[in-house]
């Protein structure tokens, strides 16, 4: 089954892919009651959402399955409220991206996404809006300049770069932020690209949401099973006509667990 594996990969060898598809590495972060459990098993069993990544992860500070599919562990961490009024989180998110890059999987993919689990994510779309930036050292900012962190869209580069000099933003733990701001300010202090596309995400805090926008990526917040199905079936209904599949995904998924096997 795709998603996270058992043991957690703790050494990378370099790997050259023959193939020129863009790939996406997609993680939701949950806890094992409320909402994102049944959220999240939906995407799982009908394989949409995250699940229709090239591969996905569940990162949690609980140890559980969802679907044969075993959360990451992270440590967790005390959450305040932010400036604006959001979870001031920070910490944790520092936690929960250290877990990503004990896990390894992320230099495999082209972009590495965090998608909150009451996003409704089309992946086929990515491709029509990251295409332009796909090699480069970029992060996309997706509401008026900034990322907000109902989907944060992050490339190989610029999250090689996080990791590599993690401490220059360690210093500036701001505790009244946001971990989507913090991320923010990290990427940019650290001289990575920010690609402004506001049409990436119809969310409810930066300009309404609407399931049937053809081009948006991702629809957010659906915190229900019913609801975030529905508004899945709407945005994706004549998807294949809109924005075609690519043929060769499938056969790189084959390629991924060939090399998880050969790694664990």
């Amino acid at each position: 089954k795709l998603g996270p594996r058992t043991p957690v990969w703790t050494t990378m060898t370099t790997t050259t892919r023959t193939t020129t598809i863009m790939t996406f590495f997609c993680l939701s972060v949950l806890r094992e009651s409320g909402y994102e459990h049944k959220v999240l098993q939906a995407q799982l069993q009908n394989r949409i959402g995250i699940a229709a990544c090239d591969e996905f992860a569940l990162l949690s500070s609980d140890n559980f399955t969802i679907e044969g599919v075993r959360t990451i562990y992270f440590h967790s961490a005390p959450v305040g409220v932010s400036d604006a009024g959001f979870a001031a989180n920070i910490k944790l998110f520092v936690n929960v991206w250290d877990s990503v890059k004990r896990d390894g999987r992320f230099q495999l993919f082209d972009w590495t996404l965090k998608v909150d689990p009451d996003a409704v994510l089309i992946p086929e779309r990515l491709r029509g809006h990251l295409g332009p930036y796909n090699g480069h050292k970029a992060y996309v900012a997706d509401c008026n300049g900034h990322m907000y962190g109902a989907v944060e869209a992050i490339s190989r580069r610029a999250l090689e770069t996080y990791y590599e000099r993690i401490d220059i933003c360690a210093q500036y733990m701001w505790k009244n932020w946001g971990e989507d701001l913090y991320m923010e300010k990290c990427l940019d202090k650290l001289g990575v690209e920010k690609v402004m596309d506001g049409a990436l995400v119809s969310d409810s805090r930066c300009g309404g949401v609407n399931c049937q926008d053809l081009h948006a990526v991702a629809f957010h917040p659906f915190k229900s099973k019913d609801e975030w199905e529905a508004c899945w079936a709407t945005a994706s209904k004549n998807e294949s006509e809109v924005h075609p599949q690519v043929p060769e995904k499938s056969s790189f998924r084959g390629e991924v667990v060939a090399l998880a096997a050969a790694l664990q």
